[in-house]
């Protein structure tokens, strides 16, 4: 049967994850108030795409392993073994072809020094960090595992607020600082708070994954980092391809998506454990996970309308028009994380039961054919037609991503969207033309709360999730 209070951890792990969103939101609009968009490109590079990139090898799928809750909590002490030896090897490797990498990247050499030791010191607590997150997620703690993602982000504000307020400036290497700083302290936090748990798990007996639990976290951690993926690639073209002021850009276009990965992070949050924890798939699809899949897409759905029709207004408010370029093409972002979403629960669910290698075969090698045909479209998108093109690409091969995973899915699991989908469709409809009606003649955050008010009574009104029973459950 599934867990009654299932409604209940997904507006808790909605609701952590906003305020994370919130904090990162504002550390960025402070940072962008005081950098220019060269060292704001910088600063992406160096604290987010590179660890991201390195951490696909020291975390590999041991997230997504942990995160089994029958059976996860067993590899935890070999997932930790491998992290820290992993780091360690990367570090130093990074060490030696540093002028390499800087020199592919147009990096100036001045940025050597600092970009070694952001590097060194943030890729061992962030991979540390993804691997507690899967333990927490296994044993189904769900609060824990989202305050141990969130807490990082949260700490990084505050330091960037008491910097900017105290010294009444900001400069690249004070932002790295307060991000290592609260990478570190975050990460010290949770180990502390948790260390009974942590202890117990590494006290365990070593276990080596059979090879069902590797397959089933191998093709979970391809199809689930499939949109993190997309998005380290397109930050590298663009660096690469343009300039490494336009991969600030884009981060500012991401950063505005923050909005909408809610809904997909407290799915991902949930999916896994439950499924994993359900006997059969029937059991899953017909107990209250439907409404909650359903009240989460019908989230997202408002929060595409909002980000593809005031994305001006949004990037004007948030950070200033010197990021205006951010602006331009955010709808093709938005549009692809519908896609995205419907296409990762359908995943989720369809992999947790498989049992056999030939089941996962399809879901791991057409993720990879994707992410290869997606790294040489967009370079030749962007070399033909600028910075589009790494838009266009992002929201063309989500939507081949998720007509893919529907050929090979069970058609139940993604009934629970077609389901009511027409209740969904006049909300929506309704909605955008209100907005477009409207739009300009009120300031566009009243704009937007009206709109919230109508959307929200019409998902209500035509019953596309029972909140009745949504609330009963918390």
């Amino acid at each position: 049967m599934m867990r009654r209070n299932l409604a209940f951890y997904s507006l808790l792990v909605m609701f952590i994850t906003v305020l994370m969103k919130i904090s990162g939101l504002l550390s960025k609009i402070v940072i962008t108030k005081y950098l220019s968009p060269l060292e704001y490109g910088i600063l992406t590079f160096v604290t987010i795409s590179l660890p991201l990139m390195f951490q696909f090898v020291t975390n590999l799928s041991f997230f997504n392993l942990l995160s089994h809750s029958k059976k996860g909590k067993h590899y935890f002490k070999f997932s930790l073994f491998y992290v820290i030896l992993s780091c360690a090897v990367i570090i130093a490797l990074f060490y030696i072809f540093l002028d390499k990498i800087l020199t592919m990247f147009e990096i100036s050499p001045d940025y050597a020094q600092i970009t070694f030791l952001t590097f060194s010191l943030l890729l061992f607590p962030m991979s540390v960090s993804v691997v507690l997150m899967g333990l927490f997620r296994g044993l189904r703690k769900y609060s824990v595992a989202t305050i141990t993602s969130s807490l990082p982000t949260f700490l990084k504000f505050v330091f960037i607020a008491i910097l900017a307020v105290t010294l009444q400036k900001l400069t690249l290497n004070l932002t790295i600082l307060a991000t290592v700083i609260s990478t570190w302290v975050a990460l010290l936090a949770i180990v502390a708070y948790e260390w009974q748990t942590i202890k117990s798990s590494i006290h365990t007996k070593y276990f080596l994954p059979k090879l069902d639990m590797f397959l089933f976290s191998l093709s979970i951690f391809t199809v689930g980092s499939y949109g993190t993926l997309l998005q380290i690639i397109g930050r590298l073209i663009i660096a690469y391809d343009i300039d490494v002021t336009y991969q600030g850009y884009l981060d500012i276009s991401i950063t505005l998506m923050t909005l909408l990965s809610i809904p997909m992070i407290a799915l991902s949050f949930l999916t896994i454990p439950e499924a994993t924890s359900a006997n059969t798939k029937e059991e899953l699809l017909t107990g209250e996970i439907n409404d909650v899949a359903r009240l989460l897409l019908s989230i997202l759905v408002f929060l595409v309308i909002i980000v593809s029709i005031y994305p001006h207004e949004l990037i004007m408010f948030l950070f200033s028009s010197k990021y205006s370029p951010a602006a331009e093409y955010v709808v093709f972002l938005a549009v692809g994380s519908i896609f995205m979403f419907i296409q990762q629960f359908i995943a989720y669910v369809e992999i947790s039961f498989y049992e056999t290698l030939s089941e996962y075969r399809p879901f791991v090698i057409f993720t990879i054919a994707c992410l290869v045909l997606f790294l040489a479209t967009t370079h030749i998108l962007v070399i033909l037609f600028g910075f589009i093109g790494v838009y266009v690409s992002n929201l063309l091969f989500k939507v081949v991503y998720f007509a893919g995973s529907l050929k090979v899915s069970s058609k139940k699991t993604a009934k629970i969207f077609l389901t009511k989908i027409e209740r969904l469709t006049i909300s929506t409809v309704a909605t955008i033309s209100f907005l477009l009606v409207t739009k300009g003649t009120l300031n566009f955050i009243f704009e937007i709360a009206i709109a919230a008010i109508i959307f929200t009574l019409l998902v209500v009104k035509t019953k596309y999730f029972d909140l009745r029973k949504l609330l009963y459950s918390l």
